[in-house]
């Protein structure tokens, strides 16, 4: 029998790791399962949770700081352009398959314009 339950997939930055740990606990409240990586138990395999959580979910929240497209990665480019990029591939898989994202604006950010965002990632801009 499959899991009546609807499942948030929170995404987010390391920074905001907190911020998503303590929305996960209020959205648990209701009832509702929500899936946020650093979870996953020791010794589970990584991949393959995370990969059946997205599949079930029901909506992608992605928490957006002031510095979510400045963020960047060892060689100085913004890791958001990266397709390698977790939080690039969770939003782009979410666009694909038309699963409902709900930006989480905090510390005073603002939504991306779609000028700002890498091209598979514009949509993100209509949220």
């Amino acid at each position: 029998m499959e899991n009546a339950r609807p499942l948030i997939f929170v995404s987010y930055r390391t920074g905001t790791e907190k911020l998503a740990s303590e929305l996960a606990q209020v959205l648990r409240r209701r009832p509702i399962d929500v899936f946020v990586d650093q979870e996953i138990l020791p010794g589970s395999h990584r991949p393959s949770a995370y990969r059946e959580a997205f599949e079930r979910a029901s909506a992608l929240l992605v928490l957006i700081d002031e510095n979510w497209l400045r963020y960047q990665d060892e060689w100085g480019r913004r890791k958001i352009d990266g397709p390698d990029d977790f939080v690039h591939r969770e939003v782009a898989n979410a666009l694909e398959k038309d699963l409902e994202i709900l930006p989480v604006l905090v510390d005073g950010a603002q939504m991306p314009p779609k000028p700002a965002l890498p091209q598979a990632l514009g949509n993100l801009a209509e949220k």
